[in-house]
């Protein structure tokens, strides 16, 4: 939603009958700053997914994120300030994954939760789906490729709880059941 000056055209072109229109978007850390709250506030926008997936910056990097664990903090206290609700998604086994990074981003859920009580959190595995970056490179792997018992080219029928084990195993250096852990205490 936040991309070059969409939202400023929007609000300048916006019917005076859609003035009540309301908004929920999805934007990245780094795309928040006063100037794109302030413009949010006046489209009408209600609740921001904000794009995280780990507290952890080699997490991040590796899943190819260009924002920092400053700007996600910047990001979360600008949205809050502002009274809009906030979406924030988790995702426990992306590669480069260690229990420290386990650790960290439990750690950083229940801080939000702490400090920012009417904050949702979306939690979940990473899910190697077809057509993403993630699918096609653990696909590449012939480890994969000699432990899943499918045909992995030629079908549009993936057991996806075994995708998801292969994943873990060969892009952390957690367990399956490691990540399922984190991802269970995260939600209590």
């Amino acid at each position: 939603f936040l991309v070059g000056n969409y939202p400023q055209k929007l609000l300048e072109t916006r019917p005076k009958e859609l003035s009540k229109m309301k908004f929920r978007i999805y934007a990245s850390p780094e795309q928040i700053d006063f100037a794109s709250i302030e413009i949010l506030k006046k489209l009408n926008v209600q609740e921001i997914f904000l794009g995280i997936e780990s507290a952890n910056e080699s997490i991040l990097r590796i899943a190819g994120k260009k924002y920092s664990f400053i700007q996600i903090n910047d990001a979360i206290n600008l949205i809050n300030k502002a009274g809009i609700g906030l979406q924030v998604p988790f995702i426990f086994g992306l590669p480069g994954e260690t229990e420290e990074s386990l650790e960290e981003s439990y750690a950083y859920c229940k801080y939000l939760m702490s400090n920012y009580p009417s904050t949702k959190l979306l939690i979940n595995l990473s899910f190697p789906l077809v057509g993403s970056a993630l699918f096609e490179d653990l696909i590449k792997n012939k480890y994969v490729r000699e432990e899943y018992y499918g045909d992995l080219d030629n079908t549009d029928f993936f057991d996806y709880g075994k995708l998801i084990e292969l994943q873990i195993k060969y892009t952390t250096s957690v367990t399956y059941f490691q990540a399922v852990d984190y991802l269970e205490k995260t939600m209590n």
